[in-house]
């Protein structure tokens, strides 16, 4: 299976997006059964590249950033109550924290600087209402 389209898994997870050779590859979009949601980039199954994971909490947190292999991996920002906190994340843990936009910018690689506008909150927030959460 290549191209578009929706993998329904018996355990009531839902992917919706590009597939290649039966794994999800490219942009799409994974829901848990908990709700819980990843929007963003797949390689061979696995998160990877930019991406926002959303958990089902009142109110919304979130981890918006880069991934590899399936676990957060470079700059990323961690939404809780409104407030935005920004790291370095280097397989899947926390490395240090940044302080603010400036050194965001700094950190980015320049494949990473075309999705700079969506680690800051208005963008993630506009991201987020036109998406179904």
């Amino acid at each position: 299976m290549t191209g578009y389209g929706m993998i329904y898994y018996s355990n009531g997870s839902l992917y919706s997006g590009e597939v290649y050779n039966g794994n999800m590859h490219g942009f799409g979009v994974f829901t848990w059964r908990n709700k819980h949601k990843y929007i963003g980039f797949f390689k061979n199954d696995l998160k990877n590249g930019f991406g926002v994971f959303i958990w089902q909490t009142k109110p919304l947190e979130a981890f918006v950033g880069f991934w590899e292999k399936g676990k957060q991996n470079g700059v990323g920002a961690k939404v809780n109550k409104g407030n935005f906190t920004y790291g370095i994340w280097v397989n899947g843990k926390k490395e240090n924290w940044l302080k603010g936009e400036w050194e965001v910018k700094r950190c980015l690689t320049p494949e990473e600087v075309k999705y700079e506008k969506f680690l800051y909150k208005n963008e993630l927030n506009t991201l987020i209402k036109n998406i179904n959460v």
